[in-house]
C-alpha cells in the first residue's frame, strides 16, 4: 500500500461523533502542510518555485504506506522521500508521540539530545502501523539509519531542520 496523502485523507476522515476528529485534522494538517516543506530545497526547483512541475513533485512526497489505530480513529503512517537530499522517513502519531525511522544515504551528524535520547532503543511493537523492517537500531548506534520517540510536533519539526541544516551544510563544503 502506498498511497498520496492528499487522497487519502478524505477517504478515512473520522465521523463528526469521534472526539479526537480535530486532533486528526491537525494531524494531517500539520504533515501535509509544514513537516514536508522544511526539507524542500531553497532556489531553482526548490522552496519558492511556483512551477506546476515543482508544485507536483512536492505533493507527492508524502505517501501513507499502512495505518494503525488510536482513540478509535483510523491514522496514517506517513513515508516523505526528500530525493533531493537522499533522505526518506516513516513515521506515525498516535496522538501520544511520534515515532519515526530516518535512513539517509550518508549519516546525519546533529545534536538530538533535546529532542530525542539518541540511546535508546524504540521497540517495534510501540510503533504501531509500522513493519518491523522499518524499525532501525538507536541514532547512537547508526546515524544513517535510526528510529526515535518525538514527543511533540515542534522537536519533530526540529529534527527534520536539523537534517536539512547539516546535509545543505555538507553539500555546500
Amino acid at each position: 500500500m502506498e498511497e498520496d496523502l492528499h487522497k487519502w485523507w478524505p477517504e478515512n476522515k473520522p465521523s463528526d461523533e469521534m472526539l479526537w476528529k480535530e486532533a486528526f485534522a491537525n494531524q494531517l494538517d500539520f504533515v501535509a502542510s509544514r513537516l514536508k516543506y522544511v526539507m524542500v530545497p531553497r532556489g531553482p526547483e526548490g522552496y519558492g518555485d511556483e512551477s506546476m512541475a515543482h508544485h507536483e513533485k512536492v505533493q507527492k512526497i508524502v505517501t501513507v504506506i499502512s495505518t494503525h489505530v488510536s482513540k478509535s480513529i483510523r491514522l496514517p503512517v506517513y513515508k516523505i522521500t526528500w530525493d533531493w537530499y537522499g533522505v526518506t522517513t516513516i513515521l506515525r502519531n498516535n496522538f501520544h508521540d511520534w515515532k519515526v525511522s530516518v535512513e539517509s544515504e550518508v549519516p546525519v551528524k546533529i545534536n538530538p539530545h533535546l529532542l530525542f535520547d539518541p540511546k535508546k532503543q524504540v521497540h517495534h511493537v510501540y510503533c504501531e502501523g509500522f513493519d518491523t523492517s522499518w524499525v532501525y537500531k538507536p541514532y547512537a548506534n547508526d546515524k544513517s539509519k535510526f528510529t526515535a520517540a518525538i514527543y511533540d510536533n515542534y522537536s519533530l519539526f526540529t529534527l527534520f531542520h536539523l537534517i536539512r541544516t547539516y546535509l545543505d551544510e555538507r553539500k555546500d563544503k
